[in-house]
C-alpha cells in the first residue's frame, strides 16, 4: 500500500526540480527518509548524495516494504541554484555540515535561507540538542554575535518547540544519522522566519 502524505495523497516523485511552481516546500539532506513528503505535501526531497538503495518509484506496488529512498534531486544546500524561486517551507532533519556549528556556518546558513525562503515562509530544523549543527542554543548564540557585530544583513525570528516521545513527528517517522543506518532521536523543533 503506497505511503500517504498528511492530506491522504500518495507520495509523488518530482522530476522537475526546481522549476515546478506547485512544489512549495523543499527538504535538504533528506537521506532515505520521507519527512518532507509526508508532513509538507508537494515537497522536493534533496541530498548531496544518493543513498545506495533503490528509489521508491522502482517498487510502485510495495515500496513501503522496501529499503528505499525518496529523493527528487541530488543537490548541495550550500551551492543549490533555484533560479530565484522561493519556498514556503525549507526543511532540515538532523542536519550535519549544515546549520549552527559556529558563527561562520550560522551566517552562511541564514544568508542562504534568506534567499530560499518566501517572505511568509518557515525554516523547519528538526534535530537533537546534542547535535551542534541543529542545537537551538548555538543558533541563539551565533545569531546574537552576528547581529552585535553587524555581520548579518537580515533579521530573523526563532521559536523552539520541545519534541518528546509523544510528539507525532517522533511517533510517525524514523530519523537517521548521516550513515543512514543508525537512528537519530530529535528532541528540538526550531522554526525560523524572516523578521
Amino acid at each position: 500500500m503506497p505511503r500517504k502524505d498528511i492530506n491522504g495523497n500518495d507520495f509523488a516523485h518530482h522530476s522537475d526540480f526546481p522549476v515546478n511552481p506547485q512544489v512549495r516546500n523543499i527538504e535538504f539532506a533528506a537521506g532515505k527518509a520521507f519527512f518532507g513528503k509526508r508532513e509538507f505535501p508537494n515537497c522536493f526531497l534533496t541530498d548531496i548524495t544518493i543513498p545506495q538503495v533503490d528509489h521508491f518509484m522502482q517498487h510502485p506496488a510495495d515500496y513501503e516494504l522496501q529499503d528505499c529512498h525518496y529523493l527528487d534531486e541530488r543537490c548541495d544546500y550550500l551551492t543549490v541554484q533555484t533560479n530565484g524561486r522561493t519556498f514556503d517551507n525549507v526543511i532540515f532533519c538532523n542536519p550535519i555540515m549544515i546549520g549552527f556549528r559556529g558563527k561562520f556556518e550560522t551566517k552562511y546558513f541564514l544568508e542562504k535561507v534568506h534567499d530560499l525562503l518566501a517572505d511568509n515562509g518557515t525554516v523547519i530544523v528538526l534535530g537533537s540538542s546534542t547535535n551542534v549543527w541543529s542545537k537551538f542554543s548555538n543558533l541563539q548564540r551565533y545569531y546574537g554575535k552576528l547581529k552585535e557585530e553587524n555581520d548579518l544583513d537580515y533579521d530573523f525570528e526563532f521559536e523552539l518547540q520541545v519534541v518528546d516521545a509523544n510528539h507525532p513527528y517522533r511517533q510517525n517517522h524514523t530519523f537517521y544519522r548521516s550513515n543512514l543506518s543508525d537512528t537519530a532521536v530529535p528532541n528540538q523543533l526550531i522554526h525560523i522566519k524572516k523578521a
